[in-house]
């Protein structure tokens, strides 16, 4: 399964269900699919992202944010070299 990267505090915002929205640039094709949430390492639980709608402020694009699970031990993942935003395949170290 692919993973999505975010930041701390905001993952862990996304994650206990107060962020519900991810605000980026660019589009997202990914609508409907579950992913990881992804963050300084770790696997938090699983996301998906159920819809996208214009933003005219600072950032384009609001992504709404369903969360799925949230796991009650996060666990390790590798992270290859250069991933930035997504992971194309989580693996637990």
């Amino acid at each position: 399964m692919q993973g999505f990267i975010v930041r701390q505090p905001y993952s862990g915002q996304i994650i206990s269900g107060k962020k519900k929205f991810e605000y980026r640039n660019f589009k997202t094709k990914k609508i409907n699919e579950p992913c990881y949430l992804l963050s300084e390492g770790m696997v938090l639980g699983k996301i998906m992202f159920t819809g996208i709608k214009e933003n005219n402020k600072e950032w384009k694009y609001a992504w709404s944010i369903k969360v799925i699970q949230k796991l009650k031990q996060p666990w390790k993942y590798n992270h290859p070299m250069g991933a930035q935003r997504w992971v194309k395949s989580v693996v637990k170290k």
